[in-house]
């Protein structure tokens, strides 16, 4: 059976430091990257700066490892504020973590 465009998208929701984002992963052709769509009251109470400071800060607390493998884009045309997985850290990791 086809998997349907449903299926595929997968979602969350992260509310922290009176922000709120819709959390999703998509591909490109540069790579895998992380969308974070603030809701109405964060986009008017904070600026790009704040929230960009408070997902990297809250993501170095939670996961440091997976937090280093991150940069944001400011040239991103997503929606929202989109964070790019760097594959050669990721990979720098992961072999660091099976030896």
């Amino acid at each position: 059976m086809i998997p349907t465009y449903q299926e595929f998208l997968t979602e969350g929701r992260v509310t922290f430091n009176k922000m709120s984002f819709t959390v999703s992963a998509f591909n490109d052709t540069r790579g895998l990257c992380l969308q974070f769509i603030p809701d109405s009251k964060t986009l008017e109470g904070s600026s790009t700066t704040e929230q960009v400071a408070g997902i990297t800060e809250r993501l170095k607390k939670g996961m440091p490892q997976f937090a280093s493998l991150l940069y944001f884009e400011t040239d991103n045309q997503a929606a929202g504020l989109v964070f790019r997985v760097n594959p050669y850290e990721l990979t720098e990791v992961i072999t660091k973590a099976m030896k």
